[in-house]
């Protein structure tokens, strides 16, 4: 058995673009996080709670956020943020006689707000009220994998879920506002080592063709990435 903790205290600094004028500031942040740790022979667990406080979030206008050509690689600011939330994981390795069964899952819950006024000219900010969501931020983040694997053989999946993300700041509640879909996917892989230095390998990505919107800027909903399959070779010497 193996119990830890964690801390520490972080300073962020993003500096403005090449040619920017005297009045754009600089990002400064302070992240602090703090957390455990347990192990026991082949489970291990976590959990880290974060707050990160921005003096000067920022943001680098683009034409995938919308922006008008005017406004491209120009930096907004938005003044003092809060970004705040737990990540917890948790994995364990069975053993059953040759063959492997490893299991993991790993949840992060964030919350994003904005803690003064102000106007800006990036179509992600707009005209923000102190209180105001962040947006793309999604609240909840979820995955589940379990695999089974041998010397020689071995295939894994993996359930992915996230939750809706406002596309605009403020504080209406999500369902009111526009938002990206709740997005739950499925991803499969295996692979095949008929010789030591051979691997052959295929990878199923969205296994069910889940079809979610994503993002609505700059032009329109926009969807998740369709079902799409790898197939690959590996050789190692």
């Amino acid at each position: 058995k193996e119990l830890g903790v964690l801390g520490g205290a972080y300073r962020g600094f993003s500096p403005p673009p090449p040619g920017s004028s005297r009045e754009v500031r600089p990002e400064y942040s302070v992240n602090y996080e703090a957390g455990a740790r347990y192990t026991r022979g082949r489970a291990r667990a976590e959990v880290v709670g974060f707050f990160n406080d921005y003096q000067n979030l920022t943001n680098i206008c683009t034409q995938s956020g919308g922006c008008v050509d005017a406004n491209l690689d120009r930096q907004f600011d938005a003044g003092t943020a809060r970004v705040y939330g737990l990540e917890t994981s948790a994995g364990v390795e069975l053993p059953a006689g040759p063959v492997k069964i490893p299991a993991t899952t790993a949840y992060t819950l964030t919350y994003g707000e904005f803690q003064s006024d102000f106007t800006s000219q990036d179509p992600i900010y707009g005209t923000v009220r102190a209180g105001d969501k962040i947006p793309y931020i999604p609240r909840h983040q979820f995955n589940l994998a379990l695999g089974i694997e041998h010397r020689l053989a071995g295939v894994n999946t993996s359930v992915n879920y996230v939750a809706k993300m406002r596309e605009v700041a403020g504080s209406a509640p999500i369902d009111e506002t526009i938002a990206t879909d709740e997005q739950v996917w499925m991803d499969l892989g295996g692979y095949f080592q008929p010789l030591k230095w051979l691997k052959i390998y295929a990878n199923v990505r969205n296994l069910t063709g889940a079809e979610n919107i994503v993002g609505r800027r700059p032009y329109g909903a926009r969807v998740n990435a369709p079902r799409w399959v790898q197939v690959g070779v590996k050789a190692t010497f």
